[in-house]
């Protein structure tokens, strides 16, 4: 797919100068249509990947690469231009008003290495001139993917790295990006109304990838799947307590036994509302 190079990036990475300390990560957490953390797939699904900071921050720019297992995921579906309407910043984040028009600022694009995604944002708040204020654990970038029909079992990697710029005449020649930056409010006492100054707030840089691992199932029964509807949520982990307690009325539809300890106890539906969650795998 085309590659593009886009002025947004470009105009942000240049203002990027040498920053201050920094102390905040991305996370990948995987997810189905309607937000539960899911980790086990089966083909045909859908598979969104988040791409969250695990610290409340200012946030004025980002840029890194997504790597995904291509010959299991079919990558988010791209327009003419490489832009893909499948690929989303939530709460509008890269995004501002114009007139009343939600303009985005963020772009996505397909590398033409297979596998690769390259993402990109810029943002400002217009209240004081610095970063917008991400929560704990707040996604700045979603990712629709669908798990390809003939997918094999077993598990894979996505991988947060950083992006490899070539631009001479932009002063990045193979140069590694920053990941993420902020920007200087009006009110910061070393203001000085200078762009050089202003942005080079550094946040993060990704020294090594940040990972996390999906599972792809040949069944569509799941592990947990108290109910076989092909995901594991609360519900699952509540009916898998009712019934090792003997108040079930009716029997789980997959194994629910997944902390290797026969019988099924309430260890079990406690194991399985963390996977629902994405904190661990019920494989």
């Amino acid at each position: 797919m085309k590659k593009i190079v886009f002025p947004l990036l470009f105009l942000f990475l240049f203002l990027v100068g040498i920053g201050s300390a920094y102390a905040v990560n991305l996370v990948i957490e995987t997810t189905d249509a309607s937000g539960n953390g899911k980790t086990t797939f089966v083909p045909g699904d859908e598979l969104y990947v988040n791409i969250l900071v695990d610290e409340q921050a200012d946030v004025a720019g980002a840029v890194f690469t997504l790597d995904y297992p291509n010959a299991v995921l079919d990558p988010p579906a791209t327009n003419g231009d490489g832009v893909s309407p499948d690929i989303s910043s939530p709460f509008d984040f890269f995004s501002f008003d114009d007139g009343g028009t939600t303009v985005d600022t963020h772009r996505a694009n397909s590398s033409t290495t297979a596998g690769k995604i390259l993402f990109a944002g810029a943002t400002i708040n217009p209240n004081d001139g610095g970063g917008k204020t991400v929560l704990f654990m707040t996604p700045i970038f979603r990712a629709k993917f669908m798990v390809d029909a003939g997918a094999g079992s077993g598990a894979y990697t996505l991988s947060l790295t950083e992006t490899t710029l070539n631009n001479p005449d932009a002063g990045w020649n193979n140069a590694q990006s920053p990941v993420l930056v902020g920007a200087l409010a009006d009110t910061d006492p070393d203001f000085g109304g200078d762009l050089g100054d202003d942005f080079p707030v550094l946040l993060a840089t990704l020294s090594s990838p940040v990972e996390a691992e999906i599972t792809i199932s040949d069944s569509t029964c799941l592990n947990g799947d108290y109910d076989g509807d092909g995901q594991l949520t609360v519900f699952d982990a509540l009916d898998t307590y009712s019934y090792s307690r003997g108040t079930s009325t009716a029997d789980p539809v997959c194994n629910v036994e997944v902390d290797g300890e026969p019988p099924i106890t309430v260890f079990d539906a406690l194991k399985i509302y963390q996977c629902s969650r994405g904190q661990d795998t019920c494989n």
